[in-house]
């Protein structure tokens, strides 16, 4: 590791924490793109195509499908775990994901080629707080569980690029427990749907939809 690397938040603090009781250095330093590639390899054998991903795909799904959107974003999309299912199940026609991890998006070719529709998916490299995309670019814009990993300076920025470059609706899935929780370097809880009202989006549906997690729809 690089000596200005040597205070970086891992996910091995994570690990160590976990099965040595070794609580986490809340001195160390969480930055996104080097706590995610690092991630990348344990998170991607961490899932399976073939299992319940997402515990809440089926309310994501399902309403995503009420919404009769053509293009969806996928912000912070990992190795793209989400869209095969959006497709599969016919709450979009195409969907394009962005992380901010070159690793991480490594994986998804592996993860995509035996999916009949993959070539209705594409992926780009950019952060959620900078989108590359024109105004009003996509029907819907989401993410799953993404934003949970911005401190707040962060994530208004995020929602208001997700606004902006989305034509009609927003969608967030992601942990809640209380304002202002902060348990690990990485997560976050937020409310939402306060976010979502400074950013200039009309909240249509905000409910917990399971153990600490919440989904809010918006419109632009």
């Amino acid at each position: 590791m690089e000596q200005n690397q040597i205070n970086f938040f891992t996910i091995q603090d994570l690990y160590d924490e976990a099965d040595k009781q070794i609580p986490v250095d809340c001195t160390k330093v969480y930055d996104p793109l080097y706590f995610w590639d690092n991630f990348a390899e344990d998170y991607y054998k961490g899932h399976k195509k073939i299992q319940n991903i997402q515990r809440n795909i089926g309310w994501f799904l399902h309403k995503v499908a009420t919404l009769k959107c053509n293009n969806a974003l996928d912000v912070g999309c990992g190795f793209g775990r989400v869209a095969p299912f959006m497709i599969d199940g016919k709450a979009v026609n195409e969907v394009t994901g962005i992380d901010i991890s070159p690793k991480m998006l490594a994986y998804a070719e592996e993860y995509l080629k035996d999916c009949p529709t993959k070539d209705k998916i594409k992926f780009e490299c950019m952060s959620a707080k900078s989108l590359k995309f024109p105004n009003n670019t996509f029907d819907l814009v989401f993410s799953n569980e993404c934003l949970m990993h911005l401190p707040y300076s962060k994530v208004i920025l995020a929602i208001r690029e997700m606004r902006r470059v989305s034509k009609k609706y927003v969608v967030l899935v992601e942990r809640f427990v209380y304002q202002g929780e902060h348990p690990q370097p990485h997560v976050w809880s937020h409310s939402y749907n306060q976010l979502m009202g400074e950013a200039g989006l009309t909240v249509l549906e905000d409910k917990l939809i399971g153990n600490g997690i919440i989904g809010a729809i918006a419109r632009r």
